[in-house]
């Protein structure tokens, strides 16, 4: 193996919250134990400390959130010529358009070409990129293409992809209505989060997810159901959904028709995509026309915000 500087990685994992960064630190110190491998994490608020007094060590491995990150990088405390394994846990997050532009940024400080930096034959020239999550986008290789090339890609793709296993209810609701049916759920102790506990919460003790706001951006819906029903969990899990708008009706059907089929959950977004909304607000102004407007689930045809 080459001789490397101090504060100069050969891996780096990136993720996109300060809790699935201590999580994996945790697992992979745990899978090390036996290894000669130093690992280093790093979150959110530690920053300014770090540059008043910044670590001098070897490292193999990084665990990080990406704007973490960045600016270590930035400030000239780690220097990535020597990586040359990356992972994008939580993939789907870190190529979304809150992410991509500083993703892309950072992926280039990376020596990601077919030309070595150094002379020892040992040592690859490129770097490797893996990425990991249960959902992947359809249009993964447009999101990739400005750091990597299309014919480098090699999926690995589980059987059960953007597949539920455990029992999932759906409850039509008018919206002044889900504070009293959730009373009548709620008969333990509950934690009540965004969707940023849908991903890195890993626990076995989770038995029921109660989708209250009920996503309307499907592989949201996915990580959300995968916070129970886990290997080691009780047989008792159970996902139940609180649905009143007309979005989330139209995403309910396509969720129950997969369900039914036993295929995969096709990947919808209502939030980002307006081609999608147009298509529900088509077919939900022809509905209207035929159907009673006393109908508590017929409300008029809307467009989210962009």
């Amino acid at each position: 193996m080459i001789k490397r500087k101090v504060n100069s990685p050969l891996g780096l994992i990136l993720t996109p919250s300060h809790d699935l960064t201590l999580q994996i630190c945790s697992e992979a110190k745990k899978l090390s134990k036996q290894m000669d491998l130093k690992i280093s994490s790093y979150i959110g608020g530690q920053t300014m400390k770090i540059a008043k007094d910044p670590p001098i060590h070897q490292v193999d491995l990084i665990i990080a959130s990406l704007g973490v990150l960045s600016k270590l990088v930035t400030w000239n405390i780690y220097d990535m010529n020597y990586v040359r394994h990356i992972v994008l846990d939580e993939a789907d997050v870190l190529l979304d358009p809150t992410f991509s532009d500083k993703l892309s940024h950072f992926i280039h400080t990376m020596p990601v070409s077919d030309q070595s930096f150094c002379s020892n034959p040992n040592f690859p020239y490129q770097v490797q990129l893996t990425l990991s999550s249960a959902t992947i986008p359809e249009n993964l290789p447009s999101k990739l293409h400005s750091f990597v090339k299309n014919n480098y890609l090699e999926p690995v793709v589980s059987g059960n992809q953007h597949q539920i296993s455990v029992p999932q209810k759906f409850l039509r609701l008018k919206t002044a209505d889900k504070p009293m049916e959730l009373l009548k759920l709620i008969k333990a102790k509950i934690k009540i989060t965004t969707d940023a506990g849908a991903r890195g919460l890993d626990t076995i003790h989770v038995q029921q997810v109660i989708n209250y706001d009920f996503p309307l951006i499907s592989s949201e819906y996915i990580h959300r159901c995968g916070r129970t029903g886990r290997i080691g969990s009780p047989n008792s899990c159970q996902v139940i959904n609180f649905i009143s708008r007309p979005l989330e009706i139209i995403l309910t059907s396509k969720i129950e028709f997969a369900i039914r089929k036993k295929t995969s959950i096709p990947m919808i977004d209502f939030i980002h995509n307006a081609n999608e909304q147009d298509e529900f607000i088509k077919s939900n102004s022809d509905n209207n026309k035929s159907t009673n407007s006393s109908d508590p689930f017929v409300e008029p045809s809307y467009r989210i915000p962009q």
